[in-house]
């Protein structure tokens, strides 16, 4: 059970730097409007559903 939990933790991990670097890479692109809040809640949707 324990392999599952730390299987989970990787992706989740994982999912959560890819998703905080396509961020700053986008965020220094795109001016702090709805473009940046759109992309925000794409990434924010992606790692949920990763998990």
């Amino acid at each position: 059970m324990s392999g599952n939990n730390n299987d989970r933790l990787s992706r989740i991990m994982s999912a959560g730097v890819a998703g905080a670097a396509l961020g700053v890479a986008e965020a220094g692109r795109l001016s702090p409007s709805k473009e940046y809040y759109e992309l925000k809640t794409r990434i924010h949707d992606r790692l949920l559903d990763t998990v």
